[in-house]
């Protein structure tokens, strides 16, 4: 006898899909590594661009984390643009650019996860894992906590 399972169940077990937009290629690589080989669960893929990722979008992909860095974007409007078309994905800012007024920015956006790219690969895998099971949670790499008063307003 088959088992059916239910649409909500189903959903469970559906792989999550992380889209890592990353112009600088080893880096882009490295991250997405880490979390292929620590995270085999989930589906990721490497883009170069933020516009990339609306080919995607209207293809009907569903991308659960959208990892990005503040620096290679051209365009802080994508951002926007990206959760409000898709409000439950998770955005990661993954960049070496910390300054607070930029976080808090961000965090207007959307942005709810945030770590550097010196983060230790537990903090990244910490990140992502918050990011896929509590969406809407807050992360900060530790170097960042001097941001947090910003954002707990």
């Amino acid at each position: 006898m088959l088992d059916n399972i239910s649409p909500s169940k189903a959903s469970l077990y559906r792989a999550k899909n992380i889209l890592i937009i990353e112009p600088n290629k080893h880096q882009g690589r490295q991250l997405s590594q880490l979390i292929k080989v620590n995270r085999p669960r989930l589906k990721v893929m490497l883009l170069e661009n933020s516009e990339q990722v609306f080919s995607l979008m209207y293809g009907q992909m569903n991308i659960n984390i959208l990892f990005f860095d503040i620096e290679g974007e051209s365009n802080t409007d994508n951002l926007a643009l990206i959760k409000a078309i898709s409000p439950q994905t998770s955005l990661i800012h993954w960049s070496d650019y910390h300054h607070p007024e930029v976080i808090e920015l961000l965090y207007s956006l959307g942005v709810n996860s945030f770590c550097t790219k010196e983060s230790d690969a537990e903090v990244i895998l910490e990140a992502t894992d918050l990011a896929t099971n509590y969406p809407q949670s807050l992360f900060l790499d530790r170097k960042l906590h001097q941001c947090l008063p910003l954002l707990q307003n």
